[in-house]
């Protein structure tokens, strides 16, 4: 029995078939599991019975069979769908491919039997049955090189024609609105700056910094002639430096800046230590971990001052705990040891104590603070000075970059890489 539910069942027609004695009914219960065909002579008429279930489930059999079909000594081919028991889209299909094959061998075919359901559905699958074109001729390859170069020039033609109209209407619109302010709708004004102007700052910026590229690769080869090339940063570059003691977490910088140049992650400090143990291995740090992080927000509360790095947050939260810790002095050292080594790994990440990430995660779960970390990226950073002007508490400012600084910052950013995704 076909499932009523079954969404893909009743994407076709299935209907069952018309009623049929008990005796015939025994006999095609062998056959009911799946598509079945028989084949008969009648005179000079070649008989193919279906019977069974003819769907998408089960006519992959008969499709052989009647790729096969071979007709000989007869002239009409009669298909008797009276034993069907259900039939979709596939059944059709197979059932026109079979007919339309026979057609073109000259044989006469005809349907008989079957519910008006059943015939409808091969009729609109024969209408649907349409013939592929055939290729497209072959062409001479210079005659298709001179028409494409004919088109190109045409369309380059007449785009010179349409920004030349573009012009002469623009100056007229002005003219004419400079005679009658009034015209002017100010509100359409004001949305074509917003689109051409600060919408446009992505594209800028991108130009801006590949415009920089090139001036430093030109820079370098005039400069080296002098033995100056050490001043090619200085030619286009401007560093960024970071109070994380003024942040506040507002996120205008990391949102503004054009060049996505600034990484920033929030994370719990039990997730930059596991990720710690994780980078350096240090698995003896895995056991109180749970009590660093803890010590690391209880701590920070209420603090008045706070450390402005990762590693000297641990590393407070350490020496609260090490006193406490009833263990072996060789339990201690490798503690001491992996605590060492996470600080070499993330001890010189700028974290800050921020409401938002901090004491509001703090207050809807406990331990649930996060330390905000934002540090620039030097490869991509352009100078534009964007995230400066938009850093109201002046956690950001501007500075020459030489190449301490530069390397500084790669270091930075190296440290950053390692921090955990949130």
């Amino acid at each position: 029995m076909r499932n009523p539910f079954n969404p893909w069942q009743g994407r076709d027609v299935a209907v069952p078939g018309p009623a049929r004695p008990a005796a015939r009914r025994a006999e095609a219960s062998s056959t009911s599991s799946g598509a079945h065909l028989s084949q008969r002579r009648d005179a000079d008429c070649l008989v193919l019975e279906l019977a069974g279930p003819w769907t998408t489930l089960t006519v992959a059999a008969q499709d052989v069979v009647l790729d096969t079909l071979a007709p000989n000594g007869v002239r009409r081919v009669r298909i008797d769908l009276t034993a069907l028991e259900a039939f979709d889209t596939a059944g059709a299909l197979l059932v026109h491919r079979t007919a339309k094959q026979l057609t073109s061998r000259g044989l006469e075919v005809e349907l008989s039997g079957g519910l008006k359901a059943h015939r409808d559905l091969i009729e609109t699958v024969r209408s649907h049955d349409l013939d592929c074109p055939p290729p497209p001729p072959a062409r001479n390859p210079l005659v298709t090189l001179m028409a494409h170069t004919g088109r190109s020039t045409f369309f380059v033609l007449d785009e010179a024609v349409s920004l030349i109209n573009f012009l002469g209407h623009t100056v007229i619109v002005l003219i004419r609105s400079l005679v009658r302010p009034r015209r002017i709708r100010v509100t359409a004004l004001i949305n074509q700056m917003e689109r051409t102007g600060l919408d446009a700052m992505p594209i800028v910026g991108l130009i801006s910094f590949l415009i920089g590229v090139v001036l430093a690769y030109q820079g370098a080869d005039q400069l080296q002639k002098f033995g100056a090339e050490i001043f090619t940063v200085n030619l286009v570059g401007v560093g960024v430096l970071r109070d994380p003691t003024l942040c506040t977490g507002c996120g205008k910088c990391w949102t503004h800046c054009p060049d996505s140049a600034i990484g920033v992650v929030a994370a719990t400090p039990a997730a930059l230590i596991d990720a710690g143990i994780n980078h350096c291995g240090a698995d003896a740090v895995r056991q109180v971990s749970s009590k660093l992080a803890s010590r690391i927000v209880s701590s920070n509360k209420k603090a008045d001052e706070v450390a402005p790095t990762f590693g000297q947050l641990l590393n407070d939260a350490y020496a609260w705990l090490n006193d406490k810790m009833p263990l072996p002095d060789e339990r201690k050292q490798a503690i001491r040891d992996g605590i060492d080594g996470i600080g070499n790994a993330l001890g010189a990440l700028p974290v800050a104590i921020t409401k938002p990430f901090f004491f509001d995660a703090e207050a809807a779960k406990k331990d649930g603070a996060e330390l905000l970390s934002i540090v620039i990226n030097p490869e991509a950073c352009k100078a534009c000075g964007i995230c400066v002007n938009n850093c109201e508490p002046e956690a950001l400012r501007a500075a020459e970059q030489d190449a301490a600084s530069l390397k500084q910052a790669r270091e930075l950013w190296s440290v950053f890489s390692a921090t955990p995704d949130t």
